[in-house]
């Protein structure tokens, strides 16, 4: 067989095996045999409109149904059985629960969340009240393009053997309110486009937390940060956000300094005494 023609034969295999991810990602059902002669059926599979399903059926399914209509949710907290789940990777990406907030109990797995609450059409997404501290493996684009939300309450999460933030919540453009409060970024080697969000409403990254609550010491995020990070779309940010940021900076005395970018609208927030802080952990805020 001539060598042309093998990676004809490769290149095509590859384009099915994309072909047949894309429809599992859209909750389209796999046949058996994912061939060529399978691929049409499989593809007309994929729901073209949302049906309606439990929050805990949605679970029982292993999630990622795609485009799924997530009725019965309510503002009342269940406890969930994810004892099934083993990778909430996509899990829940896409799936439409229209002006109501997605309130998760019970215990979630220790598993990749990369895209777990992606596209989702749905006000709000709150962990408040699960049962544990879910250890992530991978949290890239974890909320990535979720254009509706408006609040995202996901401090419980521990993602302190995350080495990436990428895009984690760009494109959130309604955003208002974010509890990332006690995020260990301590091993993030990546956080671009971690807070791409042009025309950002974003007003908090600590949730309900005080400026009191900050400055005693007891509040902080990102902890441990030692990369660059740019947050200077985040323009409504208050200052308590941007000072529990700056006291969760790892400090880097002797060590090559790094830049946090806040730009001309958020570094107007801080005082004399927040900016010498950074700058004493050899940081340079821009």
């Amino acid at each position: 067989m001539s060598t042309t023609l093998q990676q004809a034969i490769t290149a095509l295999k590859a384009r099915i095996n994309n072909a047949y991810a894309a429809v599992a990602a859209k909750g389209g059902t796999l046949p058996e045999k994912q061939n060529t002669a399978n691929l049409a059926a499989a593809i007309q599979s994929i729901p073209t409109a949302a049906s309606a399903c439990t929050l805990q059926d949605f679970i029982n399914a292993g999630g990622k149904l795609g485009y799924s209509n997530l009725s019965e949710l309510t503002a009342t907290v269940r406890q969930l059985d994810f004892s099934n789940v083993s990778d909430m990777q996509n899990f829940f990406r896409y799936a439409a629960f229209p002006n109501a907030t997605l309130a998760l109990g019970g215990d979630l797995p220790n598993t990749s969340y990369s895209y777990a609450f992606a596209n989702v059409s749905g006000s709000g997404i709150d962990l408040d009240a699960i049962t544990n501290n879910p250890k992530l493996s991978n949290i890239t684009y974890l909320c990535n393009s979720s254009t509706s939300l408006v609040s995202a309450r996901l401090s419980r999460l521990d993602v302190s053997d995350c080495q990436a933030f990428a895009y984690t919540f760009n494109n959130c453009t309604s955003l208002e309110l974010l509890d990332i409060t006690g995020w260990d970024l301590s091993k993030s080697t990546n956080n671009a486009s971690m807070f791409a969000i042009n025309n950002s409403k974003l007003t908090t990254l600590i949730g309900n937390h005080t400026l009191q609550e900050v400055e005693n010491g007891g509040v902080m995020t990102c902890v441990g940060l030692k990369q660059n990070l740019d947050i200077s779309r985040l323009t409504l940010l208050d200052r308590a956000s941007l000072l529990a940021v700056i006291k969760g900076m790892a400090d880097l005395t002797g060590q090559t300094g790094k830049t946090l970018t806040l730009g001309t609208a958020l570094l107007e927030k801080l005082n004399t005494a927040d900016i010498q802080l950074a700058t004493n952990k050899n940081w340079t805020l821009a």
